[in-house]
């Protein structure tokens, strides 16, 4: 299988299971990879320290950006250790990588020279937080014929260095022609069982050699959990709290809306699902969402992919990154990670924010030589 991500075929031949036979004009089932977890320090710790051109501080917290006069450049960074020094580091080019909200909390608490942070000309700085809507369960289903086979979506398969199974999500012509924000919506056994799948895979999948488990669907329901993508909404936003930290400097303030649109959406991409069931003669959707459209179940969350924050765009009024990554009006200064995503989709966020360090690595080299 290698890394073709979209390669469903091969997934089938492999592991000799079906997908099901979806309507085609609405869902489609989608092939979907995680990683073997990794441990940065452990994995790259030796190479970081044997690398000539790398300088590796621990426990070292940057606290602000300072520019030039004219706002053109990054000159320093400040930095600070909780119980030890407090130091700069320069460079001719700064990358911040500290995640979704702290690169929007950096640049904010950068008000040195630009009162409302840098980058922060047109206000931007912070707004469009994006994070995964999430269900677990967003309904239930129960089959109305027994043996319906879907080892192929919640069993997982070890492949291409990870696990892979298959999720069901909408077609792209539905998306367009209904209006919809994207979806996908995992198939998930009966609770005890689904704690034992994962025991299996994050706490030993070394060990875990895919089989015995789930030979069919045995009970007579099975979960759909729903991770949505919510619409890019500037009011969701990064700000400063009055708060401040251990080392002084004011803390996050977080404010995530959830709009009638996304609770829409939800609502029908869990109907879509339930209907094709219905329409394949396996079994009945139900569950709180099907019995009050009016507000989001107890169960509500996030899925902790904090996205959004310095978004990228072609123009200093829409946002905050160019395509290079580069903070609008300020020469030296990049932006690595999912803050500048425009949008968030539905899949977990990590394989895009390696691509784009990658590429912005690549980028930040040319201009070097």
């Amino acid at each position: 299988m290698g890394y073709q991500y979209e390669d469903l075929e091969t997934l089938e031949g492999q592991t000799g299971l079906s997908r099901l036979s979806l309507d085609g004009s609405r869902l489609e089932s989608v092939v979907y990879c995680q990683s073997h977890p990794t441990r940065f320090v452990q994995v790259y710790r030796d190479e970081l320290g044997q690398a000539p051109n790398i300088r590796v501080y621990l426990h070292a917290n940057a606290l602000e950006l300072v520019a030039n006069e004219s706002v053109s450049r990054v000159d320093l960074v400040r930095v600070a250790c909780l119980d030890g020094p407090r130091f700069s580091v320069n460079g001719k080019f700064i990358v911040l990588a500290t995640g979704g909200m702290e690169n929007a909390r950096l640049l904010l608490l950068s008000d040195r020279r630009s009162p409302n942070g840098l980058g922060n000309d047109g206000g931007l700085v912070g707004r469009y937080f994006m994070d995964h809507v999430v269900l677990r369960p967003g309904v239930d289903m129960s089959f109305t014929k027994p043996g319906v086979d879907l080892r192929l979506y919640h069993y997982f398969h070890r492949m291409a260095g990870g696990v892979v199974f298959a999720v069901m999500t909408a077609t792209h012509e539905l998306l367009r022609r209904e209006e919809m924000a994207n979806f996908r919506i995992h198939l998930v056994p009966s609770p005890a069982k689904y704690d034992v799948l994962l025991g299996s895979l994050f706490s030993r999948l070394d060990d875990y050699d895919g089989e015995g488990y789930l030979q069919k669907t045995s009970d007579n329901s099975i979960s759909m959990h729903l991770v949505l993508e919510p619409n890019p909404n500037p009011d969701s936003r990064i700000t400063l709290s009055s708060t401040r930290d251990l080392l002084g400097q004011r803390q996050v303030r977080v404010r995530w809306l959830l709009t009638p649109s996304e609770l829409s959406n939800a609502d029908r991409a869990l109907e879509l699902v339930a209907i094709e069931f219905g329409r394949m003669g396996s079994g009945r959707g139900h569950g709180a969402m099907f019995t009050d459209k009016s507000r989001w179940p107890g169960n509500l969350e996030a899925g902790k992919h904090h996205c959004g924050t310095t978004r990228m765009s072609d123009s200093p009024e829409t946002g905050v990154v160019d395509a290079d990554c580069r903070v609008f009006g300020i020469d030296n200064l990049y932006i690595a990670g999912s803050s500048v995503f425009p949008t968030i989709g539905y899949a977990n966020p990590t394989l895009t924010i390696v691509a784009l360090a990658l590429r912005l690595s690549e980028h930040i080299k040319r201009l070097i030589q």
